[in-house]
């Protein structure tokens, strides 16, 4: 029931609740008090109703449900990434190529120090030969620390121990590739998992009005 109006969603739920009591203002405690109770939001497409003290959320379809389940793991993403899990994340955070190249050079001078502090002259015929032998070492160390980079918790956080998950995320290199990630976990978790809070279930009326518990 897409685009549905206050009174058809009204009259939905007397039928689905009332098997066949259709009119707004047909007498019946179900209907009174889902009537009494409604509450239409019309920018949240997030409607609210009780029925025997229960308080339910509905929404007008499945589609809807999962469009704002994924608007609500973007949310979330975006806020705070480290409540997902990471093995999971991982699969969806990177490094753009521009820092990834400014991140290289930054680590191409570390290298080469650390290379020229351990590399003793007296193994090379002459110098030319050392700073050739250099810069091939520094060269495929270099190619190692970018390749690393395709996978910032595995280097960052596990072998590296730099950083924490938490502040990992904090960093301004970091991405997130937050459409993929939320469509992803809804196909994993299904949306009920990110709005029907109470118990995880929902429920549908012939014409595919979706509710379940608030919690």
């Amino acid at each position: 029931m897409e685009n549905a109006t206050k009174e058809q969603i009204l009259k939905e739920l007397f039928t689905h609740f009332n098997k066949g009591i259709t009119d707004v203002y047909e007498k019946g405690e179900n209907n009174k008090e889902i009537y009494n109770s409604f509450k239409y939001d019309e920018n949240t497409n997030i409607h609210k109703f009780e029925l025997n003290g229960i308080e339910y959320c509905l929404l007008e379809s499945e589609d809807e449900a999962e469009r704002i389940a994924i608007d609500r793991v973007k949310d979330d993403l975006e806020d705070s990434p480290e409540m997902f899990t990471q093995t999971w994340l991982q699969e969806f955070i990177y490094i753009s190529d521009m820092d990834k190249n400014c991140m290289c050079n930054d680590e191409e001078d570390n290298i080469r120090e650390m290379v020229t502090e351990d590399t003793n002259i007296d193994n090379f015929e002459n110098e030319e030969e050392m700073n050739a032998s250099i810069d091939e070492i520094v060269e495929t160390r270099l190619k190692e620390y970018k390749m690393a980079l395709d996978d910032p918790i595995e280097y960052f956080v596990n072998e590296q121990g730099i950083y924490t998950i938490e502040d990992l995320f904090k960093q301004y290199w970091i991405n997130i590739d937050i459409d993929e990630a939320s469509k992803d976990a809804i196909n994993i978790d299904g949306w009920a998992h990110f709005l029907s809070h109470y118990d995880g279930n929902y429920d549908t009326t012939t014409n595919g009005l979706v509710y379940f518990r608030d919690c």
